[in-house]
């Protein structure tokens, strides 16, 4: 009989999961120390070299950090002091999905899209033209769901560029990291609207001419229905979890 093998890197990866979601979860207060490792351990039922390195991964995050004394603390990323990196680590905190994370990311992006679109058409007009063009080139060539949400992503993110918003750059960039996990599954509910290539091309061009008002109504038009579906899902699955 050959002896088992246990899988180290599944067995970190549970330890760190766990630890994320401890600290993502609000368990932890901005400063508080982490259990030391011997009791994290004993609480996991893993060896204390597997928990020292979760706990890197940890601080590599910019979740915790440590001091002289080798102690590990919780930094400022909580629910109500943290910033849009925090999004992907919320969504997946504790090695689940927090379904109400994700709708909040599609409301932000239904409420916050149209007035990027009318911005990137009132600052760039047709300098956005050539990126523009590109993505929805690749967008038409192909007809593969989850490849064209993927470059739907890009899309946006090309506006938020031209609507010279790095904020918005970086909330978009974060709800991309924290939603591209769900396209697969989602992908019958983005069917519709990833299917309206001349509607992503009538708010392009609304945006290249500097339209502002038609470039807003466009891509409300555009994104609402399957952002409301999607948001109904959300609120059903976060219900029933």
């Amino acid at each position: 009989m050959e002896p088992w093998r246990v899988d180290q890197k599944a067995v970190l990866d549970a330890v760190f999961e766990q630890l994320l979601g401890d600290v993502a979860d609000d368990q932890l207060a901005p400063g508080e120390p982490l259990p030391s490792e011997d009791r994290i351990a004993n609480r996991l039922g893993a060896s204390p070299d597997v928990v020292r390195e979760a706990l890197r991964r940890l601080m590599h995050s910019g979740l915790v950090e440590t001091d002289d004394e080798k102690i590990y603390r919780k930094i400022r990323f909580t629910r109500k002091e943290g910033g849009l990196e925090l999004l992907p680590k919320l969504l997946f905190g504790g090695g689940r999905k927090d379904f109400a994370v994700a709708r909040g990311m599609v409301e932000a992006r239904l409420y916050v899209s149209p007035q990027i679109a009318a911005m990137a058409a009132a600052r760039s007009g047709a300098k956005t033209a050539d990126a523009l063009d590109r993505i929805l080139e690749d967008f038409t060539a192909t007809e593969e769901i989850n490849e064209r949400q993927r470059l739907a992503m890009s899309f946006w993110q090309a506006i938020a560029d031209a609507a010279d918003s790095v904020v918005f750059r970086l909330m978009l960039n974060n709800i991309r990291t924290a939603y591209e996990p769900f396209l697969e599954p989602m992908a019958v509910i983005a069917e519709p609207e990833m299917k309206r290539v001349a509607d992503y091309r009538a708010v392009a061009d609304a945006i290249i001419a500097g339209d502002e008002a038609t470039a807003r109504r466009l891509t409300e038009e555009l994104i609402t229905p399957a952002s409301e579906a999607l948001i109904e899902v959300l609120r059903h699955l976060e219900e029933h979890a």
